[in-house]
């Protein structure tokens, strides 16, 4: 599995997981743990975390303050 698609596959996982009760929670991760071949500690992390948008840098040097 690719990195991208491991990344699609968690966004729709995070929707059905959160919107989950315990039980469902726990079908869920042993699913997610199975085909992403991730821990399970490690899987519950990433599915609880909000997503993360990318802020942009500026380019060039950074501005001076005296």
């Amino acid at each position: 599995m690719s990195k991208r698609s491991r990344k699609e596959y968690q966004e729709t996982i995070r929707k059905r997981y959160r919107e989950a009760d315990l039980k469902d929670k726990q079908k869920i991760l042993d699913e997610f743990c199975q085909v992403c071949g991730y821990q399970r500690k490690y899987a519950i992390r990433i599915l609880n975390q909000p997503r993360k948008n990318k802020r942009l840098k500026k380019p060039g040097r950074p501005r001076q303050y005296h």
